[in-house]
């Protein structure tokens, strides 16, 4: 399972996150309003972009960086 500090870490690093990744994480356990509303606030603050494929990461940044998300 995908803890939303490990996406935070791995988005911090990339500068974006995928729709998957992001999707994965949320399926993994029940989450509140205000734990979403705390996840997306936080992607934003951060300047963590969420794009829907790959393909669009690498065209806004470059080659698309893979981590293994634990």
């Amino acid at each position: 399972m995908i803890s939303s500090a490990n996406l935070l870490s791995v988005g911090k690093e990339r500068g974006y996150l995928l729709t998957d990744e992001v999707n994965n994480m949320l399926a993994g356990e029940e989450h509140t309003t205000e734990e979403l509303d705390t996840l997306f606030a936080t992607l934003e603050t951060d300047g963590i972009e969420i794009y829907e494929d790959a393909s669009a990461a690498k065209l806004a940044h470059g080659p698309v960086r893979e981590f293994r998300l634990h």
